[in-house]
């Protein structure tokens, strides 16, 4: 074979391997992507049940707060428990419910760009992840970091610029993912002593020092049936509430540290994949 025929059989050979090279990096942008993008969906869909589950205390903290008021009162029928403070921390909640959905449906929607979609579809998910990215970018509790890469997102997949656009995508939520652990991290110090005052400073330790003047004994005697004198019994009936209080804090602590356990799961957010910040 002369040298004129090698030239262009290397340079096909070049070029095929270059393509497979290529789709090789394709296909593993969007793999990362999209485990990235299940990992994310776990920790929001956790967060999203212990705020969901931190939005009942304050219900039952107003309740406990005006139940205990009115059994130690000497007048129970004069006490105005309607103005016993719930330590209300729903708007907070709401303000933190909102964006974890936001960053939910961006992981959802990559994940449909990167998992063999339908070219529309793909293009269609794109676009909604970067709108929900950059809703999340006017939160606050964003950082300068996090709200340059969600407001330089290209809002189009196109064909020609699409792995380092998902690449860009990619860190962007991985970087809302970090700063939505972080700020779990931060709070919840608040939440777990929010639970523990709304059910047991404020409730449970107050039941434990009712004296026994504050019973009715028939109605006592028919809550505890254990064959113990009054005195044992209102012990006993103290406890029992006692025990209710801490299990229902040691449900919603449960599901706290579950949420803590989904965010340290979440990788550390990785830089955009080379010369993605360069794409027209």
């Amino acid at each position: 074979m002369t040298r004129d025929r090698c030239l262009p059989d290397c340079a096909i050979w070049l070029l095929a391997a270059s393509l497979a090279v290529s789709g090789c990096a394709t296909g593993s942008v969007r793999t990362a992507a999209s485990r990235t993008s299940q990992e994310v969906q776990a920790a929001t869909d956790s967060a999203l049940v212990s705020y969901e589950a931190l939005r009942t205390v304050s219900a039952d903290s107003a309740y406990k707060q005006g139940y205990l008021r009115v059994v130690v009162s000497t007048e129970p029928d004069a006490v105005d428990f309607t103005r016993v403070p719930d330590a209300s921390m729903n708007d907070l909640l709401d303000t933190r419910i909102r964006t974890c959905r936001m960053v939910k449906e961006a992981a959802a929607q990559l994940r449909v760009a990167c998992e063999g979609a339908a070219r529309a579809e793909a293009v269609q998910s794109y676009a909604a992840a970067v709108e929900a990215l950059q809703g999340i970018s006017n939160d606050t509790t964003s950082s300068v970091e996090f709200k340059k890469l969600a407001t330089g997102l290209p809002n189009d997949l196109t064909l020609l610029w699409q792995t380092r656009r998902i690449a860009r995508l990619h860190a962007a939520l991985e970087r809302a993912a970090a700063e939505l652990g972080t700020l779990w991290k931060r709070e919840i110090p608040t939440w777990e002593d929010y639970v523990d005052t709304a059910y047991i400073t404020h409730y449970a330790s107050g039941l434990l020092s009712l004296r026994l003047a504050n019973f009715d004994e028939n109605e006592l005697a028919k809550k505890v049936s254990d064959p113990y004198r009054i005195p044992v019994k209102a012990g006993l009936f103290k406890l029992q509430k006692y025990n209710e209080a801490v299990q229902s804090a040691a449900m919603i602590m449960q599901k706290l540290r579950l949420t803590s356990e989904a965010f340290e799961r979440i990788s550390d957010p990785q830089a955009p994949a080379a010369g993605a910040s360069q794409e027209e």
